[in-house]
Order: C-alpha cells, then structure tokens, then sequence
C-alpha cells in the first residue's frame, strides 16, 4: 500500500505557498520588476491569495522567490497591511531555522509582495501524492515540526498550518511557510480575538465566509479557532497532528461542516482512527493527545510528540540494520523484542521519577489541599515532570543514540536533572508538611526552581578540573545534596533558614580541599543575602563567591556572580563601573549567546534604571525582550520578569501606551501558563493598573488594581507585592476624587512595607510621597508636609539626591506648599525637580508636573513674564509626550492663561480651545470640574466666544491646579 495521504477534498485551498492553481488576470498582469529591485521570472504557483514567481533580487545579486497577493486577499488598507506584513516579517527573520522558509522584505508595487526564499520542490501534500516509504514520511513531517517548533518557542505561532503551507525541497528538506502571514493579511491578532459575533470583530466562522479570508483553512482547524477564541502554539498542534494523523493512516479525518448555526464539530475518537496508522502506541498516543478537543487537553508543546517520532526512526533503522546482518524477517522480530527491553541505556527514567511525583501522591496531595488555586499546582507539577522525562531522555541519546555528546558532558547534565529531582522532592515536603500553605506560593516556588530543559543546555567548565579526592567523596555528595535542599528553600522564599543552612554548609565544606564545593556554597550564601536585601553584606559575599569561582575554574558561578554584582551596585552618573565591565567581559567569555546577552541587558536595565538614565533602561530592556525570544526554553518566570522591568522602564519615560502593551502581552502569557489565580497574574495586573492609569483609563486601572489585589492577598498575604496592589488601588480612588479611600490604601501598603522592607527603604519613602499627595488634596497641609519632607529624606537616603524619585518628591513637596499660599518656597522646590528630571532624561514624563506647579504659583503672584518662556517649553515637551486628557488640559488651560495676561488672544483663544477638546467626551467627576474651571475662566476672560475682545490683562485669572498625578 502507498504511504501517503489522499487528496482531501476539505482542503479548501486558500494557502499563500500553494505550487499549483489557475492564476486569475490580477496575476497574470504581474509588471516584469518590483521595487526597482526584483527581477520577476516564470510564475511558479498560483492560489487564492495570490501567484508565486521566481525572481533576482538585483541588491543582494540572488535568487528569490516573490509572492504577488491579490487585492481581494488583503481587505485593509494596503498601509496598514505593509505594516503589519512587515511586523510578522522581523518577527520570522528572528527564526533562521533549517526547517522554516525564511522571508527577507516586504513591499508594495501596485500590489503587496513578499521576497522569500526560494525552495527548489513542491509542497508537502504534493509530495504525498508520490509513493513515499512510512521513513520518508516521518522524516518529513520530523522537519517540519521541528521547524513550527522553533516558531514556537519564539513566541510565533503560524495558524493555517497544513501539508500545502510547507515546502519539500529537492534534497528531501522539509521548510514551513507562511507564518502569521493569515494573521497578517487578516489585521487579526491575539489581543483581538473574541467571542463569535462580538460587535467589535466579526467571528471567524463569518470571515471563513468572505471571499479570500485568510484566518486559516478549515479542514485543519482546531475548534478553539471556529469559536473565536485565543489561539496559542496548541492551535498548531492540533493542525500538525492531524495532517501528520493522514498521512500516517492514509485517509482523511473525520470533518466537521459550517451550517447555519455555526460549526459542527464530528464527534470521533482519533485513537479509534489512529488505529490504522502503523506506528509505534507511544506515537499514536502523542498524535492522539495532539487531537484533543480541548486545548488544555493537548500536549504541553510539540517537543514530546516529536521525541517520539525520531524514536519511531531510530527504532527502524536500527531493526533495519540488525535484520540485514542477521539476514531473516524473524530475527528482526528478535530484535524488536531486544531493542524494547529495558536493559538498554535511556529507557526506564519514568522509574526515577516515580519515587518524588507519581499518581498516587499527585492524589494524596489533591485531596488534602482543595483550595482554589492548587489544581493549577497539580497541573504544573505534571508539565514539569513531564518536561524532566524528556530532557532526561535527550540528554542520554544525544551520547548513546546520536553521538552527539561526549561522555564527559553526559555526566555533567545527568548530574544536573537529578540535582533538579532533589530539589523537588524537597519542595514537595515543605508543602506536604503545610510549610508552604498559600497555593500561589507553592506554584510560584516550582516557576523559580531552575527549569529541566536547561540541564540541555548546561556546558563543561572552563579552566581546571578538579577531582574529588577519595576521602572526601562522601562528604561533598552529602552537600551537593544540601545544595539542591537550598534551592528548594530559595524557591519557596524560606530565605531565613536557607541562609542559616548555606552558612552551616559553609564550615563543612572548609573541611574539604574540592573548591567547586566551597565556590558553589559562598554562592548560596550571596543569592540568600542578596534576596533578603542586605546589600553590604551580598556584595561581599558575591565577590568572594567569584574569586572562587576564578579557583574551581567556574564560568557560570563566575557570570552569576558578575550579574548580580551589577544587580546590586549603586551607580554613579559621573563614572563608569567596573562591576558592569567585568559583567560584559564575562558574557563575551562564556560565547556571548543569546542567554547570556539577554541576562546581561537585564541587568543593565535595572542598573540603569536605579542610575537615573531612563533612556538606556529602556534601550537595555527592549534589547532584553528581544534576546527573550532568541532563548529557547527560558523559565517562564523570567520570561515575565525581563517583560515586567522593560514596562516600568517605559511608564517612567512615559511611553505608556507601549509600557500597556508589553504588560497586556505578558499577562496574557501568564494567565495562559499559569491560570488565571497566580500571583504572578496578580503582580502583572497590579503593574498593568499603573500604565492604564496614567493613560487615563480610569476604569480600567481600578478594575485591574481590584482584581490583582484580591488575587495577591489570596495567595501571598501581608507580602510586598501586595503593598503594591494596595497602592495601585490607591491610585485608582484618587483619580476617583475619593482621596480618604486613597489613604486609607496607602497606610495599609506603607504599614506592610515598612513590616517588610523597614522604615528607610525606598518604597516606604515613595509610598510616604503619594500619602502626602492625598493629604494635600484633603487640605490637610500639615500632615501632608510631614509625609512630603519624609519621603524626601528616605528617597535621597535609599536612591541618591539626583535620583529622578527624588526629584519627584521635592516637587510634590513644592505643590503641597504651593496650596498652603507659600508660592516662594514652592517655586524652588519646583526648580530643583524640574533640574533632576532633566538631568535623568530632557523628556521625562513628571517634567510638566513641575511646570504646572511653577505655572499655579506664578500666576498666583502675577509673575507672567518669567512664566511665559516655562510654559513655552512645556507646550514643546507635551508635543512628544503620552500625556493624559486631563494633564494636557491643565498645561493648555495655564499656557492661555499666561497668553491671556499677556495680551496675546489669539494664542490664549487657541490653547483654551485645545484644553477643552482635550476634555471632550470625559466624564470623570475631575475631568468635569475642570471642564467648568475652563469655561468659567473663558467667560471671564471675555474667551468664551470666537469673536470676544482683547481681555483685561491686569485682571488675574484664576490660579491652575498643582499637579495632580500621584505618579
């Protein structure tokens, strides 16, 4: 029987790849040069977006191919679709993998175009259609998913995978096509997919109707896709799984049909079908779990489905090889038995695992812990698990099956999976002895242990190797034990104990002469110091850590301590700091890798960030995100962690919209990993509330403050990111005008921060800021002056003197004086933040803050002249800024004001018009005072009408409101 698949007659074709297909006129007039730069040749396909050709790109001087798209194929504006094409094109240039058809430009000529490479062959249902051995077919579809795998892991996800979207090469090299280009050409996104039938987007069964729709093909749809629901990388894995299902089995899967009512999913087994495909149980259960209807239900990711496949290839080779030399078909049956007995090296890992996770504790723990919130452990503890099986059984084949390891490699990454299994077993009885009793704690602690998969990656020391002497043996397993021990602790937050543990390791291996050991245990004794904030103590043991490191020869010890050096050194504007140089030195000696990159700019951002350069924190941080997606199998924690600090970075310099798409996306990522309950969704919706209310979505910030905060206090408690939570919402009620709800937040959040961080820390310092803004909105100026002066000296202490928070405070302290008529004192204070702000960065965000403080003060005592070139700067900075409706408003109202009383009207006409467009369709109880302070002040001012006359200018308009933000 041919091994293939059949022609699907589902296959409604709208692929962008397909070889074959009648081109319509459009394509047919294809002008003979695109762009002034691509040569066009013979037309090597056509289908329902558009027609293939072979060309030369002049520039490059090398052959490519051009995809023409049809006019009917891209609905939006063809503006908007370059863009967009352009976004998932830099997106798939970040994949540059073997099995993915690389995409070079994207233009415009008449009509959108994509140069890509050229791949000499046919598509991949072509090539079924050919009589291919059950080999071939595996060892296509290995490709071909290793490919979308690696898209994956970058955080690409296709969405009309299908055998048409990927090209077979005449070398036998499978590439996918086409990623995210339906998305691309359809204007959809993840963000905006919903509900079918949403007013603000048709559903995708409606677009699946249009002519030239390229949401997906839905003969190989997964159902989430028909219901207009999120689409993730398990979208791909159900296309994947099902194409590779047809072509194992040789016929077409059971198919749903579009009715009136919507889609109507069949109701069918695909174990039952699978049945047919003859391959190994392993293998049918992974395609089989693939097809699960439910996405939760699916794999984890594509990696164990396509561990299987290159054992199914590996077990026919070696049986095809052991029948030949044994010369009979029985003998090869021999040798299946003898190749599946567990004698063999990299079988029987399931065995290991059994004794710290297995079914039986998975329920015991289920029924003693039936809070909300553990179900989700549970559910990682199994992906994670499930992760360990496979690094386990890679790390051993890539020696003993691929030879692609060294013996000496081997050892060292076993050795780091079972250090991996202690730590977990660890973990696992602090929780069955309820020492970790919050769930949000307990699946906090399994994201922080050091994941599987980068035992993968775990490299052979540089420098010298020290054996460990006989005598000693037993000694330094004892604390290599206690090592992992210390790592469940860290990741748990038990850093007390881990500390009072670390230390008395610290004596026993001074018994011993191996120095691994002791540079290893100086480590742990950092990172718990450095966790428990006390600085002078963690710097130093970080540099005795890495003169250690220097001695056992340790590059990894050597890079964490360098990191977490930079981590915690305290910049100086005027000079640059060896700390970093040693850091950068050291990323350069262990290869300079995306990993390595990634960490560095982390940690760069942080230090730039605590140094008062807002502009380099944001550079580090959006180079950090962007070697994220370089960095395949990065723990999820600091996947956040990296996306989290970027966002903070572009709140502060005020890019705020983008800081509310970073946050957005990445609790989008967390509540798909980790559900909706965690902590760290709570910390990202705490975070997300911040942006979202200094862009003026009141609403919202409360909405998300309220919900984070409720998830935080469930699962952390009296914890410092619930002081956050707290302040979040703080924000919120005062945006609200409801300034006694705002401190009574604020108290809450300064008292559990104090408990925590202590009386002079930073973070009680700020909060102390914000307690005074709201005292001063409750004209309570005395004790607000208290918080304010307090919050001066804490920031400065904690931060520095010219430190941008610092400098936010000294304002905030002006505009309290400002509203107790002390405008002398006021102004200087003013002066003296607006010169910190400065000096951070010449746009900063509260730099219009003090300006309208100078302003509310000046009028105050009619200083309009020395006001007019302060409000002149202030109209050129809000020209770049992301500023609110109400903000803007003020700054506008003070600059016509100011034009006002000089005689200027025409300008003051215009800017008091700009201040109330700015206002239009607001309806918070703030915004609307404001709208009449404007209108009130225009009809005194004689402004209120076009044609009204040169106002008074010895009469004193009303004095504009200090700032307002509790920023």
């Amino acid at each position: 029987m041919q091994e293939g698949v059949l022609s699907d007659p589902n296959d409604i074709d709208e692929t962008l790849t397909s070889p074959e297909g009648s081109p319509s006129a459009e394509a047919k007039s294809a002008p003979p040069t695109l762009a002034g730069r691509y040569v066009l040749g013979d037309r090597l396909g056509a289908g329902g977006a558009g027609a293939v050709y072979r060309a030369f790109d002049l520039e490059l001087e090398r052959q490519v191919a051009i995809k023409i798209l049809l006019a009917s194929a891209t609905p939006r504006p063809p503006g908007h679709q370059v863009a967009r094409l352009r976004r998932e094109a830099r997106a798939n240039a970040l994949l540059q993998h073997p099995n993915v058809v690389s995409i070079f430009d994207v233009g415009e000529d008449e009509a959108l175009f994509i140069a890509m490479e050229l791949v000499d062959g046919g598509s991949l249902l072509e090539w079924l259609r050919e009589p291919r051995s059950r080999e071939e077919v595996l060892r296509a579809f290995l490709g071909a998913g290793e490919g979308l795998l690696a898209a994956h892991r970058k955080g690409i996800i296709h969405r009309d995978f299908k055998p048409s979207n990927v090209l077979v090469g005449l070398d036998g090299r499978a590439r996918v096509a086409d990623f995210g280009l339906a998305r691309a050409l359809a204007g959809d996104s993840d963000e905006d997919l919903q509900v079918p039938g949403s007013p603000s987007r048709p559903s995708v069964l409606h677009d699946l109707t249009r002519t030239g729709a390229l949401l997906g093909t839905p003969a190989y749809m997964a159902p989430e896709q028909f219901e207009g629901g999120s689409v993730d990388a398990r979208a791909d894995q159900y296309a994947y799984c099902l194409s590779l299902g047809e072509a194992l089995v040789g016929e077409a899967a059971p198919r749903g049909v579009i009715t009136a009512d919507g889609w109507s999913q069949p109701d069918w087994d695909p174990r039952v079908w699978l049945r047919g495909a003859p391959v190994q149980p392993q293998l049918r259960e992974a395609i089989a779990r693939g097809l699960a209807k439910r996405p939760e239900d699916r794999l984890a990711s594509l990696e164990p489905l396509l561990d299987a496949l290159r054992r199914q290839l590996r077990r026919r080779r070696r049986l095809g090889r052991l029948a030949l030399a044994m010369g009979t078909a029985a003998l090869a049956g021999q040798a299946l038995l003898w190749f599946a007995s567990p004698a063999i090296p990299c079988r029987g890992f399931a065995a290991e695992l059994e004794p710290v996770w297995s079914p039986s504790r998975r329920q015991t723990l289920a029924i003693s812990r039936t809070a909300p919130g553990w179900s989700e452990v549970w559910r990682t503890l199994d992906q994670i698990t499930e992760s360990w099986l496979a690094a386990r059984t890679q790390v051993c084949e890539a020696t003993h099956r691929q030879g692609t390891q060294s013996e000496e490699l081997l050892d060292v990454r076993m050795s780091c999976l079972g250090r991996w299994l202690n730590g977990l077993e660890v973990l696992l009885a602090l929780i069955e002895e309820r020492r970790i009793e919050a769930s949000g704690r307990a699946s906090e602690a399994l994201l922080r242990l050091p994941g599987p998969a980068s035992c993968r990656e775990v490299e052979l020391t540089a420098g010298p190797k020290q054996l460990v002497a006989e005598a000693e043996q037993e000694e330094v397993t004892r604390i290599q034990r206690k090592l992992d021990a210390l790592e469940a602790l860290y990741a748990a937050g038990l850093l007390e104990e881990g500390l009072g543990q670390a230390r008395g390791l610290e004596a026993r291996a001074r018994t011993t002469e191996h120095r691994p050991t002791q540079a290893q245990v100086a480590g742990e004794i950092a990172r718990f110091l450095q966790a428990l904030d006390r600085s002078p103590e963690a710097k130093t043991a970080w540099s005795r850590a890495s003169h250690l490191a220097d001695a056992a020869g340790d590059d990894a010890l050597r890079f964490r301590a360098a990191i977490a050096l930079v981590d915690l050194d305290e910049p100086d504007p005027a000079r640059e700091s060896h700390v970093v140089e040693r850091a950068q030195a050291l990323a350069l000696r262990r290869g300079g890798g995306p990993r390595q990159r990634m960490t560095l700019s982390a940690a760069l951002s942080g230090w730039s960030f605590r140094r008062g350069d807002l502009v380099a924190c944001g550079e580090y941080g959006e180079e950090a995100v962007a070697l994220l997606e370089q960095t395949p199998g990065a723990p999820l924690f600091e996947r956040l962690a990296v996306k989290e600090a970027l966002a903070i970075c572009l709140e502060r310099l005020g890019a705020r919209r983008r800081a509310t798409a970073v946050l957005q996306a990445a609790l989008e990522e967390a509540r798909s990993e980790l559900g909706p309950h965690h902590s760290r969704v709570g910390e990202l919706q705490v975070q997300l509330s911040r942006a979202l209310d200094f862009s003026g979505e009141q609403a919202a910030a409360e909405a998300e403050a309220r919900r984070g905060l409720d998830t935080l206090l469930r699962s952390l408690g009296r914890s410092p990111r619930t002081a956050r939570a707290y302040q979040a919402l703080a924000n919120a009620m005062f945006r609200k005008g409801d300034f006694e709800a705002s401190v009574r937040f604020l108290l809450e959040a300064r008292s559990i921060m104090a408990e925590v961080r202590g009386e002079a820390s930073h973070e009680v310092g700020g909060l102390e800021s914000s307690i005074g803004l709201s005292y001063s909105y409750l004209k309570r100026y005395e004790e607000a002056d208290r918080y304010h002066r307090g919050a001066v000296e804490k920031l400065g202490g904690a931060l520095g003197p010219r430190h941008p928070e610092t400098g936010a405070a000294w304002g905030r302290l002006g505009a309290n004086l400002s509203e107790k008529g002390d405008c002398d004192e006021a102004i200087s204070h003013f002066r003296r933040a607006k010169d910190i702000l400065t000096e951070s960065h010449p746009h900063h965000a509260r730099i219009l803050d003090q300006i309208r403080g100078m302003g509310a003060c000046m009028a105050q005592l009619g200083r309009w002249r020395e006001l007019m070139p302060i409000v002149e700067d202030g109209l050129k900075l809000a020209k770049v800024r992301d500023e609110a409706p109400l903000y803007a408003a003020l700054l506008d109202l003070l600059a016509a004001q100011t034009f006002a009383a000089l005689g200027r009207t025409e300008k003051a006409r215009a800017r008091a018009r700009a201040a109330s467009d700015h206002l239009a369709g607001e309806t918070g109880p703030r915004e609307q005072r404001l709208i009449e302070e404007i209108a009130a002040w225009r009809r005194s001012s004689g402004l209120g009408r076009v044609e009204a006359g040169r106002p008074r200018t010895e009469e004193q308009p009303p004095r504009p409101s200090a700032p307002t933000a509790p920023r």
